[in-house]
């Protein structure tokens, strides 16, 4: 089995329609990074990789604005290595929507864990129970019955005796199938 070694050489940047691509020199403390202008006659929204050894860098391919250079390709044929070079670069947009949305997940639960909704307090339950007399207040049932929201929390509602009622689980289900 042949392979292929791919790396990323740099993400493509456009700016006041001239396109950059930052380049790492060096290592560690002593590492800089300088942008190099690349020529504006590349066709940067070409649907399959093109090779752009000739005006840049050997064995050096652009797809999708990111420059993927090709360390290692062992008899690999020209059409197997674009779709190595495409699979690579997708492959990676796809790792970053990944990530993107685990981050976003985690600030979801950050905010969450802080907007914790207040308990209905005792006192409001009792009352709810008696005004509704045990049952729920759309069809009656004593089983399976909630404390439900008429206007949401997140809408705005309160823990109040005017803004809380019994439903039973069905009907507080429908409910809240209906609220949009």
């Amino acid at each position: 089995m042949s392979s292929v070694n791919l790396k990323l050489f740099g993400v493509v940047k456009k700016v006041d329609e001239k396109r950059y691509c930052p380049l790492t020199i060096g290592k560690g403390s002593t590492a800089r990074v300088v942008e190099i202008v690349l020529p504006s006659t590349w066709d940067y929204s070409a649907d399959k990789p093109i090779s752009v050894a000739a005006d840049f860098r050997p064995h050096c391919y652009l797809f999708k604005n990111r420059l993927v250079d090709v360390i290692q390709n062992n008899g690999v044929d020209e059409n197997e290595l674009l779709l190595r070079i495409k699979h690579f670069v997708l492959k990676q947009d796809k790792e970053l929507v990944r990530i993107q949305k685990e981050v976003q997940a985690f600030e979801n639960l950050s905010q969450m864990t802080n907007a914790r909704r207040e308990q209905i307090s005792e006192s409001v339950r009792l009352f709810v129970w008696q005004r509704d007399q045990g049952k729920c207040v759309k069809c009656s049932s004593n089983e399976k019955l909630e404390f439900d929201h008429v206007i949401p929390v997140s809408k705005g509602g309160a823990n109040t005796e005017r803004n809380i009622q019994l439903l039973c689980e069905n009907c507080n289900r429908s409910k809240g199938a209906s609220i949009g």
